[in-house]
């Protein structure tokens, strides 16, 4: 219609792609979970938390401290000291329980977080997968069954038209 083509025009150059996957499923789970930038600073950021639950634990102990201290003096008359001393903090009732509980809770929340970012990842990595093989199946139907039947159509209807022009372009002359 409008304009004359040939078949030479719409031929395809290159074969489909037809490439197995290069990765199982698993593998681009793992490759995925490795990879993800927005994990890795949850894993990150849990790294710190368990920094801040081990200084936590190790503040709920005290500290003793225990020292000499010696004077001279050096006045007439004046006499030389040496001294001892402890110095022990009397923290009856805190053993840092309350940030050791937040500490705790943030790891545990941390753990949860980076939980669900991994099931959102391999979530995200099969749907992409199931997307992959939905349309992997259709290349394979559409080269399988539709491309055979779509080559005789044309080539039935490029026939037809190539018997037609003549006795039409005989008709045209006559008028």
């Amino acid at each position: 219609m409008g304009g004359t083509s040939t078949r030479d025009d719409i031929e395809v150059e290159r074969s489909m792609r037809k490439e197995a996957p290069a990765h199982s499923l698993d593998e681009l789970n793992q490759q995925a979970i490795r990879l993800r930038p927005d994990l890795t600073l949850l894993r990150q950021g849990q790294t710190r938390s368990q920094a801040d639950l081990r200084l936590q634990l190790s503040n709920r102990t005290v500290d003793y401290t225990i020292g000499t201290e010696y004077r001279r003096s050096q006045t007439p008359g004046g006499a030389n000291s040496m001294g001892f001393f402890v110095s022990v903090p009397l923290a009856l009732h805190n053993k840092n329980q309350g940030e050791i509980a937040r500490a705790e809770r943030e790891f545990e929340q941390g753990q949860s977080r980076i939980r669900a970012m991994e099931l959102g990842v391999q979530t995200d990595v099969r749907q992409a997968w199931q997307q992959y093989q939905t349309a992997s199946n259709m290349l394979k139907d559409i080269e399988m069954n539709m491309l055979a039947k779509a080559k005789s159509v044309r080539d039935t209807l490029e026939y037809s038209y190539r018997i037609t022009m003549p006795a039409q372009a005989m008709r045209a002359v006559c008028i």
